[in-house]
């Protein structure tokens, strides 16, 4: 089974995960609102890299994993297990 776009995406080594990374935090410094998870595939999109391959990436890295959690927390695209239920 393939992945999306497993048979034209640039694949991510982790000995290419410094210069990736780098070249992450260059595109998400021009970020002025949204999501960063919206950046980040369209990120995985300009560069051809394949979404899967740059998750595991951020996935190992324990800061940006908790920046996008936080992220993703605040803009609702996951659900916050602290929330109070309204009465």
């Amino acid at each position: 089974m393939l992945n999306y776009r497993d048979e034209t995406g640039t694949e991510v080594l982790e000995e290419d995960y410094p210069k990736v990374r780098k070249e992450l935090n260059k595109y998400l410094e021009k970020k002025d609102e949204g999501a960063i998870i919206d950046y980040i595939i369209d990120f995985c999109e300009y560069y051809n890299y394949r979404i899967e391959e740059i998750a595991i990436m951020l996935k190992a890295d324990k800061m940006f994993s908790n920046l996008l959690k936080q992220d993703c927390l605040f803009r609702g695209i996951l659900a916050n297990p602290r929330k109070i239920k309204e009465w």
